[in-house]
């Protein structure tokens, strides 16, 4: 089974596939920006050491909440 979840992301995207059992596998699209998106962005990233990430361009809107993340990783 296939979790699909879309996060609030101000005006940018970010999609979330998890997977495996227990769902702890997540692919995430994009990462949006915003405090809201990075808050929830960073559990499943938090609880999940199997995790792919996927920019689909350099726009801030896009990979704005994933560069705050990795900061502080």
């Amino acid at each position: 089974m296939i979790n699909l979840k879309v996060l609030q992301a101000n005006t940018g995207d970010c999609i979330i596939l998890s997977y495996g059992q227990d769902m702890i596998k997540n692919i995430v699209i994009d990462s949006g920006h915003g405090r809201n998106c990075i808050r929830k962005l960073k559990k499943y990233f938090e609880n999940s050491d199997n995790n792919t990430v996927i920019l689909t361009h350099y726009d801030y809107d896009h990979i704005g909440g994933f560069c705050s993340i990795a900061k502080e990783m």
